[in-house]
């Protein structure tokens, strides 16, 4: 009986799924209003993948019939092992740029320390290597660079991002490309900043 009773909320379980990995449109008024009135910025990210085995290129957030994103994007403290918490505001501007791995989420002012793992590894995050981002005043957009990740997947086929090489991750200033978003859907909120994380390595991390 209780078999039965789970079958039938199979249905809206996939379609909760569906909504999440649907997350896609530009901020809405009320968030608008919070990076217009300096309380936090949209923050313009691109993450591109490529298979290890052969270089074939893979999107970083295809679209799943059950929800989520193989790339999770977590937020804590400079030391590896320390608290890390999934930012779970990542959203994309369209369809489009979300095939070309354009991803968007909030951060107040301030230094913020940023992972990327895959989902595969999920219990990796506590060892992943830190991304230093120190987020402007008064910035309603701020693009932190497109970074590039080297992977693996858990599927035969190969059509996501399980796992990647964590000594190959490689972050790039695609700035023309980034503007052009702005303006096609941002351009209400003013100007963009350039501020490209930064990589903190292990001897860097033993002193902060």
């Amino acid at each position: 009986m209780k078999f039965f009773l789970f079958l039938r909320f199979i249905p809206s379980i996939v379609i909760a799924g569906m909504l999440v990995s649907c997350a896609t449109g530009p901020p809405t008024v009320n968030e608008r209003s919070d990076v217009q009135s300096g309380k936090k910025s949209v923050v313009l990210l691109r993450i591109t993948c490529e298979l290890l085995k052969d270089g074939t290129p893979i999107e970083a957030f295809p679209q799943s019939f059950f929800g989520g994103d193989p790339i999770i994007i977590g937020k804590g403290g400079p030391i590896i092992g320390g608290k890390l918490k999934f930012i779970t505001s990542t959203r994309f501007l369209s369809s489009e740029t979300r095939k070309q791995g354009w991803v968007y989420f909030y951060l107040e002012p301030g230094i913020h320390y940023l992972i990327f793992e895959g989902l595969k590894s999920y219990w990796a995050r506590f060892y992943s290597p830190r991304y230093k981002v120190s987020m402007p005043k008064n910035s309603p957009v701020v693009y932190i660079g497109s970074l590039h990740l080297y992977c693996e997947s858990p599927y035969f086929f190969g059509k996501s991002c399980g796992t990647f090489d964590k000594g190959r991750m490689v972050v790039s200033n695609e700035e023309d490309k980034a503007k052009l978003l702005l303006k096609e859907y941002l351009s209400d909120l003013g100007s963009i900043q350039i501020v490209l994380m930064e990589r903190l390595y292990i001897s860097q991390q033993l002193i902060l």
